[in-house]
């Protein structure tokens, strides 16, 4: 702001420009501290996202030192007028901050003259380029853009707030604080809200955060800094929460204190087993995921989460009053659930409850135990409708894909927007199944995994499957699976398993499976498993080599062998086989 003593004397305006959490009100604070006395008025004005011009003007001219009654009868132009006739004579500093709207500074600029030639400045402070140009429009007056700390900086503004020691971060937590350091981005009010945080709050109180995201920072190599999680509570207005893959293994009671809190994100936490019971305050949280960790709640929280919408991946034992809450929860869109002890008791549970969510559009359902029982499918069979809105079911319990004929058969439009589904235990494929399911119309992802097959030929027609993407049918070593021509018209991927035995004693010896002419539309990659007891131990590399050279004559290039147990896989540039 310095120049020669003409341009010193002339009204030199300023806008200091950048996104927020830079410290554009701090530093402009600082310079207004540090040069007031200067000046023979002054002001400190901030004006917000949603401005009245009339309130912003009052406030200048209040923090200028002239309070007169009449202000509040002034309209804007008159309160224009008298803010520039009261700065007329006067070497005045003011600063006004955070302004959104050009509009509004257009009209307040009307007050500031050029021709005060006492060496008065004027500062502003915005997150929007185009403002700050709009502010600085004269040769004289200079844009100041504000840049993110210097790695160096960073650490040296985080380990001064969290670390009390003069030698600075100790060795035990310097990954974790490169890990933090790496979100923060360079931004000090992030860098002071998360060290403030984990140093107990004890600094700053940080009322205004909305989110703080911890995920991937290894928090769990330290328990003093777990401890030291406790001091979120503190952040009360918090509505985003990130603390996936972590490493913690609890969770404050003070998660309560949360009460504008909508996503709460614990997932990949795997020592994680338990949750507050205080997470029942939490009453418009939106998002929880608890995914592969080894939580199971406490019997009365659930049923108070009434916000909730989705919920991953919540872990059922042999307590059915856990299961009858998620009834309970009638805004629930996706829901990922795991059973740890199967039971009949508690499967009826879950099924009643699941008849009272009308508006799941995502269904995962896994469990831990490795159940043989068919009893979960076949009961979601029998009473359960999907509602209209399920775009994705994911299943690896046991299951017979008769329960999602009956689905079909019952009425077919509650399917109509099932775009994904994977079952990856089902006992048997037919011939009749796969036409049922290609005749889904908005299907995109298909995965089955057949494990006890004995119909020996299925046939992928060309008028199903008008939508499919990604295409994976295993059936093992038990059945060859063949593709009409033009079948699966938009698929990128398609993985498939051949039957060599199967095909062998079929009298398909030359592994017809139809592919030559599909394959040109296969855009990503294409897997073809071999699959026979014993068939690598028993065929030489050459045999095996004319065997994929039948299957894929066309395919250019090197093919590399692989075995693993009784499945080949072929690898191709740009395609598998």
């Amino acid at each position: 702001m310095e120049g020669d003593d003409a341009s010193k004397n002339r009204l030199k305006k300023v806008s200091i420009v950048g996104f927020g959490g830079l410290g554009k009100t701090t530093l402009a604070r600082a310079v207004y501290d540090k040069i007031k006395g200067d000046f023979d008025c002054r002001a400190f004005v901030p004006v917000g996202q949603n401005p009245d011009m009339k309130k912003v003007l009052r406030d200048i001219l209040i923090d200028l030192g002239n309070p007169h009654s009449d202000l509040a009868i002034l309209d804007d132009k008159q309160l224009v007028k008298k803010l520039h006739d009261f700065l007329e004579n006067k070497r005045y500093l003011i600063i006004i901050d955070d302004i959104w709207d050009e509009k509004l500074w257009e009209g307040i600029n009307f007050a500031f003259s050029n021709r005060n030639n006492l060496g008065s400045r004027l500062i502003t402070t915005t997150r929007i380029a185009s403002v700050s140009n709009s502010c600085c429009s004269s040769d004289d007056d200079s844009v100041y853009q504000m840049e993110p700390l210097s790695n160096d900086d960073s650490r040296k503004l985080f380990y001064k707030r969290i670390f009390p020691f003069e030698s600075g971060c100790p060795n035990e937590f310097e990954q974790v604080s490169t890990d933090i350091l790496k979100k923060c981005g360079g931004v000090p009010l992030a860098i002071i809200t998360i060290s403030s945080a984990l140093a107990g709050g004890q600094k700053v109180k940080p009322k205004f955060l909305r989110v703080l995201d911890l995920s991937h920072c290894n928090l769990g190599e330290s328990s003093s800094l777990q401890l030291n999680l406790k001091g979120v509570g503190h952040l009360i207005h918090l509505r985003y929460l990130g603390l996936a893959d972590t490493g913690i293994r609890e969770l404050s009671a003070e998660i309560g204190n949360l009460q504008f809190l909508e996503v709460l994100d614990l997932g990949r936490n795997y020592e994680l087993d338990e949750l507050p019971s205080t997470l029942w305050k939490l009453r418009r949280l939106i998002y929880l995921n608890v995914f592969s960790s080894k939580v199971v709640p406490t019997p009365g929280v659930l049923q108070n989460l009434t916000s909730i919408e989705v919920l991953k991946e919540i872990l059922l034992v042999s307590l059915n009053v856990i299961a009858q809450e998620l009834g309970k929860l009638s805004r629930l869109r996706e829901l990922q659930i795991s059973f740890k002890d199967g039971n009949l008791d508690l499967y009826e549970g879950f099924v009643k409850s699941l008849c009272n969510l009308h508006h799941i559009e995502s269904l995962s359902i896994r469990e831990y135990s490795r159940e043989t029982s068919f009893e979960l499918m076949d009961l979601l069979g029998e009473r359960w409708v999907p509602p209209v809105h399920l775009r994705e079911f994911v299943s690896d319990m046991p299951s017979q894909l008769s329960a999602l004929r009956g689905w079909i058969k019952r009425d077919p439009s509650h399917l109509s927007n099932l775009s994904e589904l994977i079952l990856v235990r089902v006992k048997e494929v037919e011939q009749e199944d796969v036409e049922i399911i290609g005749g889904l119309l908005s299907l995109r992802r298909l995965h089955i995994r057949s494990t006890c097959q004995t119909q020996r030929l299925l046939v992928i027609r060309a008028d199903g499957f008008r939508c499919m993407v990604w295409f994976e049918l295993n059936c093992g070593s038990a059945a060859q699976i063949k593709f009409e021509p033009g079948a699966l018209p938009r698929a990128e991927v398609v993985r498939f398993s051949l039957g060599v035995r199967v095909a062998k004693e079929d009298g398909n010896c030359g592994f017809d499976l139809g592919l030559q002419g599909n394959l040109l539309s296969f855009l990503a990659q294409c897997i073809v498993k071999l699959a026979q007891s014993h068939f690598w131990q028993g065929l030489m590399k050459a045999k095996a080599q004319k065997v994929l050279t039948v299957v894929c004559s066309f395919l250019e290039g090197q093919l590399v062998m692989g075995k693993e147990l009784d499945i080949g896989e072929i690898c191709g540039q740009g395609m598998l086989f």
